[in-house]
C-alpha cells in the first residue's frame, strides 16, 4: 500500500494560494509555519528529532517550489508579498553581473552566515522550534523569491532553474535543519530535564554545525565560477 502523504504537505500549497490572495504580506510569512508547527512539534517532544527534521526539509522543498513559481507567474504579486526580495533580488543581479557585493567576500558573509545560525539556534531553543521555522520561512521566501527572478531575467532560464539554489545554500538549508530540530528538544523535555532534551540531539547538532560549516567553505570556494554560469544563464 502506497503511504500517504503527510498533511501539512497537502496542505502547504491551499494555504500559500489563500496567503497569496490576502491583502497583507503577512500570511505568506507566518502561514506555511503554522502548516508544518503540529507535526514537527509533536516529533520534537516524542524525542524523534530525525522525524521532526525529515519534515522540515520536505516543507523547505515545498515552500521553495511553490515559492519559485509563484514568483515566475506572479512577478509583481510577489514582489509586494515577500519580506526582503526585492532588496535581495536586486543585490544578488548586481553581484552576477558585476562580481561586486558580499556574495562573494568570506569577510563579509561570514558575519551574516554566523548570525543567521545564531539567531536560529536561539529561536529554536526558546520556542521549540516555533520561531525557527518561521525565521526559515523569512529565509527560504527572499532566497526563492530571487531565484524566480532570476528564471524571468534569463536568455536560459533552465540555467537559474538547475543552478539558481547553489550547493552551498542546499547545504545550508539542511545544516540549519538538522541543528534547529536538535536545539528544539529541551523546549519539549523541560519536564524530563534539561540534560536529557540536549542529549537526544547531540549527534544531530554536530551534523548540522558541520554543514554549516561545509557551506562556508564550499561558497568561498565555489561563489565566483557559479557566478559566472548564472551570468552565462542571463546571456550577458
Amino acid at each position: 500500500m502506497a503511504s500517504r502523504a503527510p498533511g501539512f504537505a497537502v496542505a502547504l500549497p491551499v494555504v500559500f494560494a489563500l496567503a497569496l490572495l490576502a491583502p497583507s504580506r503577512w500570511p505568506l510569512l507566518v502561514l506555511p509555519p503554522l502548516v508544518l508547527l503540529p507535526t514537527y512539534a509533536r516529533a520534537v517532544a516524542a524525542g524523534r528529532l530525525g522525524d521532526a527534521a525529515r519534515a522540515a526539509l520536505l516543507w523547505a522543498a515545498l515552500l521553495s517550489a511553490l515559492t519559485v513559481a509563484a514568483t515566475c507567474l506572479f512577478p509583481e504579486r510577489m514582489a509586494e508579498r515577500v519580506f526582503h526580495g526585492p532588496a535581495y533580488r536586486d543585490e544578488m543581479l548586481a553581484w552576477i553581473r558585476t562580481g561586486e557585493g558580499a556574495e562573494g567576500e568570506i569577510r563579509f558573509f561570514l558575519p551574516q552566515h554566523l548570525a543567521h545560525l545564531a539567531l536560529l539556534l536561539v529561536a529554536s531553543f526558546a520556542s521549540g522550534g516555533a520561531a525557527g521555522l518561521l525565521l526559515g520561512a523569512f529565509l527560504l521566501n527572499y532566497m526563492n523569491f530571487y531565484v524566480g527572478s532570476l528564471v524571468l531575467a534569463s536568455a536560459r532560464p533552465l540555467v537559474p532553474l538547475a543552478l539558481g539554489w547553489p550547493i552551498w545554500s542546499v547545504v545550508r538549508v539542511v545544516g540549519f535543519v538538522l541543528a534547529a530540530a536538535a536545539v528544539s528538544g529541551p523546549f519539549h523535555a523541560r519536564f524530563r530535564g534539561l540534560a536529557a532534551g540536549l542529549g537526544r540531539g547531540r549527534r544531530l547538532l554536530v551534523a548540522g554545525l558541520a554543514l554549516a560549516a561545509l557551506d562556508i567553505l564550499l561558497k568561498h570556494l565555489l561563489a565566483d565560477s557559479w557566478r559566472l554560469l548564472l551570468k552565462f544563464g542571463l546571456g550577458e
